[in-house]
């Protein structure tokens, strides 16, 4: 019975046609981009399931209500829908047998993944994503590489960096593997320098979205961090993601929309002994990315910090490496939420889309009132609700 309502709520609330708005002809898919050209590089140097299943039930517009009959009789004649699930999520699931659905739900907003072997199609919310551009530091691998991937995926015009050429068109060749249509450039050059910021000005003076993604970690006791180390990974983790705030925020001002988001970490709250040096930056951006939210107030730009918990990365496996004293990842991982990380609630790293997931949400205009904020996605590793 709940299920019923629920469907019947659902399509009056998003399948409000006449009979003259259906679309004619063959069925495509909708939102496609043609593909852009990558600028040539400058100088040389350098879908999780869950929610509220609909019960099976099959809905025909003779079980709707006299008003909804009339609206939507034309579902009930040549649907036969079937709702597996409503409001997953960001995500709906549907069943459907005519193929000119994808254009009717466009009409509405909204995108869908197909698996060309299963009839079920996954619907997700339109991000809006698609006339923005958004720059990554740090994105050749990963999960700045995954972040720039599903900002990719959902239409966002993406720049990718690294220190090098090779990296930079390394990744640029995957995501477009990945996804032929995507419009994706590159950048290759340290972001921890200010020549390089300098230079990146010159070939993008103007983005929509920044994530500040660049970052390194290290190891080290305490009595061993010297001077050296802690001005390094303060310039690294803290200084680029200012200088590239400072030279971006003005433009997202000025036309009154953009994101700026720093990408901690958990360290940020819960300093690991072994990287003390490390934790001081992660919260250091917490409060670089409060006070320019503050600075921006009362317009259309946010800025938030994600922190993420131990991910599963090739930084981590190179950290496994070095501290695993010859055991497999999966015997490590197994010791260090033992006796590492006990607080942890998912007992195992993160995967890289799992943190980027929601990022991109953030990076979207559908997340206009979150601001100011610093958002973990770190599995339960800090034992507190806020």
């Amino acid at each position: 019975m709940l299920g019923g309502f629920l469907a019947m709520f659902f399509l009056q609330r998003f399948f409000h046609f006449h009979h003259h708005d259906l679309p004619e002809g063959d069925p495509e898919d909708c939102c496609h981009d043609d593909p852009t050209p990558v600028v040539h590089e400058h100088e040389h140097d350098h879908d999780h399931d869950h929610g509220h299943p609909g019960h099976g039930h099959v809905h025909h517009a003779h079980t709707l209500a006299a008003k909804s009959a009339q609206q939507l009789s034309w579902v009930g004649t040549a649907l036969g829908l079937t709702l597996h699930s409503l409001l997953d999520g960001l995500a709906i699931t549907v069943k459907i047998r005519p193929a000119f659905l994808p254009r009717i739900l466009a009409l509405q907003g909204w995108r869908h993944r197909t698996n060309a072997m299963n009839p079920v199609i996954k619907w997700i919310m339109n991000l809006k994503l698609t006339d923005k551009t958004a720059l990554i530091s740090g994105s050749t691998k990963g999960i700045g590489f995954a972040i720039a991937s599903q900002l990719a995926a959902e239409g966002a015009h993406v720049i990718v960096n690294g220190r090098s050429e090779e990296a930079v068109n390394s990744a640029m060749q995957q995501i477009r593997k990945a996804l032929p249509e995507a419009k994706v450039e590159g950048f290759a050059g340290d972001m921890a320098t200010a020549t390089a910021t300098e230079r990146l000005l010159k070939f993008f003076t103007d983005v929509d979205i920044l994530v500040n993604n660049l970052g390194i970690y290290e190891p080290k006791s305490f009595d061993n961090i010297s001077d050296d180390d802690w001005r390094n990974i303060f310039e690294v983790n803290v200084l680029s993601g200012v200088r590239l705030s400072r030279a971006y925020v003005s433009g997202m001002k000025r036309r009154n929309w953009g994101r700026i988001i720093f990408i901690s970490s958990e360290s940020a709250i819960f300093t690991p002994k072994e990287m003390i040096h490390y934790g001081m930056t992660k919260t250091a951006q917490l409060a670089v990315s409060r006070g320019l939210a503050e600075h921006c107030g009362g317009t259309g730009v946010t800025v938030n910090s994600i922190l993420p918990g131990p991910t599963h990365s090739a930084g981590v496996e190179d950290f496994v490496a070095r501290l695993g004293g010859g055991q497999s990842f999966e015997a490590f991982e197994k010791e260090f939420f033992k006796s590492i990380r006990p607080s942890s609630l998912l007992k195992r790293f993160e995967t890289l889309d799992e943190v980027a997931g929601l990022v991109t949400f953030v990076c979207s205009p559908v997340a206009s009132a979150i601001n100011g904020a610093a958002l973990r996605v770190d599995g339960g590793v800090v034992s507190s609700c806020f």
